[in-house]
């Protein structure tokens, strides 16, 4: 069984000054000396106010700093219209957010990706955010909650979707090409002209050429209408977990990574949404281990308990425990864990 190391809510700074014997527990050989250590977090959309306090990932970085790291707060941008679309508006909310103790590095700044190489059942190759290849090391700093299409938000999603780019967010949503919905279409050519494949014509609206779509998705971002949507049904719920799964083994297959779970102000949607719903359950706590899929499966548990039934069903009408089974089927880890309770 895999440890996982739980340490149980109590007054924020309490969590807080836990957080360095959290580390010890799982850092093993995770030598951070004289590197760029990635901090994997979410900074929260314009509006939202139960995404992870900043301080938590304040601490995590002054851990990394004592013990002779550089850390950086990474992230990618959006595929949904938001202030986290684009890099600049990205770093700024950042910032507003009290994320501003870190360099803030967007991965896929320019919509460059890493592609990564996947042996499974859904991709062959992973487009992450081209900036990855600069780290090592990773720290993923998680907060777990509902998702509106994954059903649960955790270590597995912050990293697999959310270091995807902008056209591996596609990938991971759907099976189809962008489309453009010729009634906002104002024909400006601006999507046009930034599309690197010359996929698109301007007729009386924009027309695209499926066949030459790369899926970077650049015309989602330049639209100014918001007139080339996202097929968001073109993926079952038990495919959009599989590939946030095959996305996440990718990324820490090149990159090594230990995780911190954070079960606090936990909401049926997700902190990408201004209105993540209401909090439905008193705070649990944070997790910690090296192991992804024996954390995720401790996580989904200890939420459920807590809430007395599944949450997730209840919230979303979605079988979450899709990914911590996927993740040990393609071999991220073991579901079986032991809770190490902490003092």
């Amino acid at each position: 069984m895999s440890k996982v190391y739980f340490f149980p809510a109590d007054a924020q700074q309490s969590m807080v000054n836990a957080l360095p014997k959290l580390y010890d527990k799982i850092a093993g050989d995770f030598a951070v000396h004289g590197k760029r250590v990635a901090i994997k977090t979410h900074f929260g959309e314009k509006g939202n106010t139960t995404f992870l306090p900043p301080a938590f990932a304040k601490k995590i970085c002054d851990i990394v700093r004592t013990h002779g790291g550089e850390p950086e707060l990474i992230e990618c941008n959006t595929l949904y219209r938001g202030e986290r679309l684009r890099t600049e508006n990205h770093i700024k909310l950042a910032k507003a957010h009290g994320f501003d103790f870190a360099p803030v590095v967007i991965c896929d700044d320019g919509g460059k990706n890493w592609n990564i190489a996947s042996e499974g059942k859904h991709f062959k190759s992973i487009k992450a955010g081209a900036k990855l290849k600069d780290y090592e090391i990773m720290i993923a700093v998680t907060h777990c909650k509902g998702h509106i299409a994954a059903g649960y938000g955790g270590a597995l999603k912050n990293i697999g979707m959310g270091l995807g780019s902008r056209a591996g967010k596609l990938e991971m949503h759907a099976k189809v090409k962008p489309i453009f919905e010729s009634a906002k279409c104002k024909a400006c050519g601006i999507c046009a002209s930034a599309c690197p494949a010359n996929a698109i014509v301007i007729e009386k609206y924009a027309v695209m050429d499926k066949a030459k779509c790369i899926g970077c998705a650049t015309c989602i971002a330049v639209c100014p209408y918001g007139a080339v949507g996202i097929p968001w049904s073109g993926t079952t719920h038990e495919e959009i977990q599989e590939r946030i799964v095959e996305y996440a083994h990718g990324i820490t297959g090149k990159i090594k990574t230990i995780y911190f779970n954070f079960l606090l102000n936990i909401t049926p949607q997700c902190d990408c949404v201004a209105d993540s719903g209401p909090v439905k359950m008193q705070d649990i706590g944070i997790l910690a281990s090296d192991d992804v899929v024996a954390l995720e499966q401790a996580s989904i548990d200890m939420i459920n308990k807590a809430y007395g039934k599944d949450f997730f069903k209840e919230s979303n009408r979605i079988e979450v425990s899709v990914q911590p089974a996927y993740a040990e089927a393609i071999g991220m880890g073991k579901r079986a864990y032991e809770i190490v309770k902490m003092a």
